[in-house]
């Protein structure tokens, strides 16, 4: 085995540039000799690390340029090379050259690889346990899943309905039954690459395998072949750990939230496998009974917008991948996809309502509410009372006013017959000073001057009381009949009469 290196052959300089020939040489590189001396994968390993494209100076041909360019690579301010980096070496340097990795990342990555490789058998142990006898047994590693106890093996084949896929159990084929859907696709690469090599049919003898081995050793590839695939790929891995995982169920719960923690929470952390969105849904599952209500508000703030990932091939399904043509194959898909979007739309409104019912149930939840109830109750209390108060002074004020206007009532109608009778007094005085007058001013009938009773009843309707009365007390003074014509003269003339 050896590297190949070209060189192109100078022609005369008489001949035109597009007449140079290229020539083939073959190096020998001494890192391979060593390889063959060594046994195990890591030695090959490192070897292939050190490999590097060269060429002799001695084998140049006579007329041919000794070199006839740069290296050909994104590797910029390196100067004329005499060696260039090969393969992975190559894509690393000019990662580096770029700014894209720096040399602790190289080291560690290559730590990483060289650790994933002692942690397997070594090449020669991996071709003896893939013998023909024992068709590819993986017991010799003690980290197997086959070695750990409480490993139960593989599930048996699911499929979904009489007419639907049937699912072989991917995980124990790669090696990570007891991960499952937690198995990360850097995991299922890394036991890929292992298995392949361990359980290859040519690996495992299958030429001088019985036909039985030979089904057995073909089938067993095939199938880590398809696990490698589904769990590679996202949709079709997602399909397969939907019914990979047992069916969720969402327990009755207690309205006195009794068994809340027990049946409610691992409900939960079944539900928080297939979330669909950013973040980890089973930090949002809180399960301290003495969590304050905010993060348990927060908690089921969360769950009220929880989208699952989960699909729900139906019963009735047909297999799409054995149809005969294209078009019986989109007439099956599109019968599926109805069948799972139905389903799917039963399992989001049975969800809806655990969650629901989980967040009435949760003693958290409860005492937080009889909290906010009893506070409400307190306050509707207090203003009730500040109302009952305010409503009795209201009705007192109502009862004083009443009384003040009922007693204001009395006394106005006591004042209105008072002011009667006061004017009925006052009447009867003025009838009395008419009268007086009428005698006073009869008096003076006998002189010439005397203006007559009809003079005297207009004086009687013109003066007020006040002035009728001091009339009379001056009339009395007078005794001649003359002097009391003069002053009724007078006094008709004073009252414009």
């Amino acid at each position: 085995p050896g590297h190949i290196r070209t060189r192109a052959e100078a022609a005369p300089k008489s001949r035109t540039r597009s007449c140079r020939r290229t020539r083939v040489d073959f190096v020998a590189v001494s890192s391979l000799d060593r390889y063959h001396t060594r046994n195990t994968m890591e030695a090959f390993t490192e070897s292939m690390h050190t490999l590097c494209l060269d060429y002799d100076k001695s084998k140049v041909p006579a007329g041919g340029a000794e070199v006839v360019g740069q290296c050909a690579s994104p590797l910029p301010g390196l100067g004329r090379m005499t060696a260039e980096p090969a393969g992975r070496k190559f894509h690393e340097k000019c990662m580096r050259v770029r700014g894209l990795i720096t040399d602790d990342q190289i080291v560690a990555k290559q730590n990483k690889r060289v650790a994933a490789l002692k942690a397997a058998e070594s090449y020669n142990s991996l071709s003896k346990a893939a013998s023909s006898d024992s068709l590819g047994s993986l017991s010799d590693d003690p980290n197997d899943q086959t070695n750990d106890p409480s490993y139960k093996g593989p599930k048996d084949p699911i499929q979904v309905g009489p007419k639907g896929k049937l699912f072989l159990d991917h995980y124990d084929v790669m090696g990570l039954g007891r991960e499952r859907f937690k198995a990360t696709v850097e995991q299922v690469q890394a036991n890929f690459k292992i298995r392949s090599l361990m359980l290859h049919p040519d690996k495992c003898g299958i030429a001088q395998a019985s036909e039985e081995d030979k089904e057995k050793l073909e089938a067993r590839f095939k199938n880590l072949g398809e696990a490698f695939e589904v769990l590679t790929d996202a949709k079709r891995r997602r399909e397969y750990d939907s019914v990979d995982a047992p069916t969720t169920k969402l327990p009755t719960l207690k309205e006195d939230g009794s068994n809340f923690f027990k049946k409610a929470i691992p409900a939960l952390k079944e539900l928080a496998k297939f979330f669909d969105g950013k973040g980890d849904a089973f930090a949002f599952i809180n399960e301290d009974p003495a969590a304050p209500y905010a993060e348990v508000r927060k908690m089921y703030e969360f769950w009220a917008k929880f989208k699952s990932w989960r699909e729900f091939p139906h019963e009735e399904e047909d297999d799409a991948e054995s149809k005969d043509d294209r078009w019986q194959r989109r007439e099956a898909e599109k019968k599926n996809k109805k069948l799972r979007e139905d389903e799917k739309k039963m399992d989001v409104k049975r969800t809806k309502v655990f969650l629901g019912s989980a967040e009435d149930c949760d003693p958290r939840v409860i005492l937080a509410r009889k909290e906010e109830q009893d506070a409400k109750d307190a306050k509707k209390l207090a203003k009730g009372a500040g109302k009952r108060e305010a409503e009795a002074a209201a009705a007192a004020a109502a009862a004083e006013a009443a009384a003040a206007a009922e007693l204001a009532e009395e006394k106005a109608k006591l004042d209105k017959v008072g002011a009667k009778k006061e004017l009925e007094k006052q009447k009867k005085a003025l009838r009395k000073e008419k009268a007086r007058l009428r005698e006073n001013a009869a008096r003076g009938a006998g002189d010439g001057s005397y203006p007559g009773e009809d003079k005297v009843e207009d004086l009687c309707g013109a003066l007020e009381f006040d002035g009728m009365k001091a009339l009379n007390d001056a009339l009395d003074g007078i005794k001649d009949a003359g002097g009391v014509a003069a002053a009724v003269n007078k006094a008709l003339a004073e009252a414009g009469k």
